[in-house]
């Protein structure tokens, strides 16, 4: 805050329980008189949040004010003694010497260097407008440009390094043609996705069928088809003058046969539903 706003501060703009001070007036004194006035701009008048250690300060001090009144100012000392104490400060420390006035800058650049946006520093300052803040600390910075490039670099390498990695391993095989046809056939009659397909017959040995309506159409479609292959077929071998190609009978056989023996495979695996005796079901695990 501003010194003026500092030395106009009473004993009810500090509430120590929310650790907040509340700036809405500035001190100043003009031919020995005490002056109270607005502060400096609309946008001055504002509550500021201060941290424990510094509430806890205040206390300490207020426990020193005996009898003070509410609308009591607090700090009865000049600006002159406050800078007669700063240089007190600064030679018993060794420091670099500053204004009064720069301990408001220090805690704006101390802000900057924390990580705070400029909308959030000039609300803090009581800058009317943030315009002010951006000129007043421009020069701190480019440091945190250079920052915010250097971990963009980071991000960038560490989303190089993830691409392509899964959160679980992916495990590939090559199988033939033919074990691929009856694969994809009895994935079909299981009414699962491929990868649950894969995963249950390898823990359980065997697939139980999800039971789904969409899944019994699709299964009495192909049966369709079979049927009607059949009967090309039948049709075909009752005319003698049109040739049967082999190629076309194996390829045949081996859709019906692989059909055949998926829909096996499913009943074999529902047969639970109609067996008595100790065979489980899906939900307790068997499958």
């Amino acid at each position: 805050m501003r010194i003026g706003e500092l030395l106009a501060l009473t004993y009810k703009d500090i509430d120590l329980e929310k650790r907040t001070i509340s700036i809405n007036k500035s001190y100043q004194s003009l031919d020995g008189r005490d002056i109270i006035t607005p502060p400096k701009t609309p946008k001055s008048k504002r509550i500021v949040t201060i941290p424990s250690f510094l509430a806890e300060e205040l206390r300490e001090y207020i426990s020193h004010l005996y009898g003070i009144m509410a609308d009591e100012r607090m700090f009865r000392f000049t600006k002159s003694y406050m800078e007669h104490e700063i240089i007190r400060g600064i030679k018993a420390s060794g420091v670099k010497r500053i204004r009064l006035h720069g301990l408001r800058h220090s805690h704006a650049s101390l802000l900057v260097e924390l990580g705070f946006t400029p909308l959030a520093i000039a609300e803090r300052l009581g800058h009317e407008k943030i315009e002010i803040t951006l000129n007043t600390y421009s020069h701190l910075y480019p440091n945190k440009q250079g920052e915010l490039a250097d971990k963009l670099e980071i991000e960038k390498t560490r989303r190089t390094r993830m691409s392509g990695v899964h959160k679980y391993p992916t495990i590939s095989f090559r199988i033939s043609p033919r074990e691929r046809e009856e694969i994809e056939v009895k994935i079909l009659v299981s009414g699962m996705s491929k990868k649950d397909y894969f995963v249950r017959s390898c823990i359980y040995n065997r697939v139980c069928v999800v039971g789904r309506k969409e899944l019994i159409y699709q299964l009495v479609e192909e049966v369709k088809i079979m049927q009607t292959n059949i009967r090309e077929v039948t049709e075909q071998f009752e005319q003698t003058e049109v040739p049967l190609s082999s190629e076309y009978l194996q390829d045949m056989r081996n859709e019906c046969l692989d059909m055949l023996k998926a829909i096996l495979w499913m009943l074999d695996g529902a047969k639970y539903l109609w067996q008595d005796g100790n065979e489980k079901s899906p939900d307790s695990g068997n499958c």
